[in-house]
């Protein structure tokens, strides 16, 4: 278990939402990047901006266009965009303006997938944030990190987004937890705990017969214990050894 940590449910949701303005810090890095691979995309001066909300769910939309590509190292990312916003930057990208009525066809899809790939590629860098672990927590709602894309040029401006897959949120967190919650911390602030132990000298087995049958003043034989555990509550932790010191009792760890 040493790669796993157990985080408190409201200290991941904290740092899922100190992660979003963290996420755009990156982009506007990204974004000087972004304006030269789209700039020479589209054959004139584009503008990206770059905006990263949390949401607690999602759910698709009519009349949007959904691609996801398959990374080896981020995992799965999805792509959205309405069907007119998609119609327009295929005709920016073909330079063609779109017809009355048109639809969706094999050429819109192919530049859509090819943005997204572009977009992936990009967005890999996300990584750099926090090294990737494992986060074990309470099942929380779920929640994905959403990039809106907007596309400025003198004749349009277009949005697009990109969902960010769950595991790699989960991934991207662990870096932005105010406290991370380790087994020494753990144990630390559990040794101050009071608990009350028992030595149990003598023990014997009797029936409920035999405890219903007893008198004031009976005699009962007991089992006194050579090797006497030490408890607490039912579970017995070690054995030892009591001693009489001028009165005073004592317990001799014998076995740990």
């Amino acid at each position: 278990m040493k790669n796993y940590q157990v985080i408190p449910m409201e200290n991941l949701g904290l740092a899922q939402r100190r992660l979003v303005p963290r996420i755009n810090q990156i982009a506007m890095e990204m974004q000087t990047r972004f304006n030269d691979i789209f700039t020479k995309m589209f054959n004139k001066q584009v503008e990206t901006e770059i905006e990263a909300e949390l949401l607690q769910s999602l759910s698709k939309e009519e009349n949007y266009i959904y691609t996801s590509i398959d990374t080896p190292s981020i995992g799965v990312l999805s792509l959205s965009i309405a069907e007119e916003s998609l119609i327009r930057l295929t005709g920016d990208y073909i330079n063609e303006a779109p017809a009355p009525q048109s639809s969706i066809d094999n050429t819109a899809i192919r530049f859509f997938d090819k943005l997204a790939k572009i977009v992936v590629k990009e967005i890999a860098q996300l990584e750099t944030i926090a090294d990737c672990k494992i986060v074990v927590t309470k099942k929380l709602p779920l929640q994905a990190v959403i990039l809106t894309f907007t596309l400025r040029s003198a004749s349009t401006s277009i949005q697009f987004t990109t969902i960010l897959n769950h595991d790699l949120v989960e991934s991207l967190t662990l870096g932005f937890l105010l406290s991370n919650i380790s087994k020494e911390s753990i144990e630390a602030s559990l040794l101050p705990v009071e608990v009350e132990p028992n030595v149990v000298l003598m023990q014997r087995e009797l029936t409920l017969g035999e405890l219903y049958s007893l008198n004031s003043g009976d005699v009962i034989s007991m089992n006194f214990n050579k090797n006497i555990p030490f408890m607490i509550g039912d579970k017995e932790l070690f054995t030892g050894q009591v001693s009489n010191e001028d009165g005073n009792l004592y317990f001799t760890v014998n076995d740990k």
